[in-house]
């Protein structure tokens, strides 16, 4: 398959128009402290460029986690940070009041991506974590990140590039 951009996000897509998602070897929460969101799960597409068509299920019944996927087809995305035949496992917690998605790369040490969510409807909203916003700062600790993640969460302007998608209908 080919590489897409991410994020699901979700994102949680979960796509990257001009800027680039930021990435970290941790977390924007604690999986256990995880929001379920059974509404968020089936086929969303979008129109915008980059991924066109994206899949989220429920990981397991007992963990409060999405697998994201990709439908083939969809069409490829330039600067190829995602890839159609993989899945990404993604959990979303509530900071600093946004429901912020952490997407995992399949890789064992894969990087975490980081978009807003908000679902209003039928429809799926993402934003992007920029990673300019960061500006190259280095997190030594899990605890470190999530402090600086929150305050910079306070300040909207960390989210970049909004996408938009519908339930694909049946």
């Amino acid at each position: 398959m080919q590489r897409i951009a991410i994020f699901f996000i979700l994102s949680f897509s979960l796509i990257i128009f001009a800027g680039c998602p930021y990435g970290s070897t941790f977390s924007a929460g604690d999986t256990k402290k995880a929001v379920a969101i059974k509404k968020i799960t089936g086929t969303w597409e979008s129109k915008a460029p980059g991924i066109t068509t994206m899949v989220i299920a429920d990981l397991k019944k007992n963990y409060k986690g999405y697998q994201l996927g990709f439908e083939p087809g969809s069409t490829y995305d330039p600067q190829g940070m995602m890839q159609i035949d993989t899945a990404y496992a993604v959990h979303i917690n509530t900071i600093e009041g946004h429901l912020i998605a952490s997407v995992r790369e399949p890789a064992p040490e894969g990087k975490f991506f980081f978009y807003k969510v908000e679902l209003k409807g039928d429809s799926l909203y993402t934003h992007e974590v920029d990673e300019k916003a960061f500006d190259k700062e280095v997190y030594k600790t899990e605890a470190d990140f999530r402090t600086a993640l929150a305050t910079k969460l306070k300040n909207k302007a960390v989210f970049i590039e909004k996408k938009v998608w519908w339930r694909k209908k049946k």
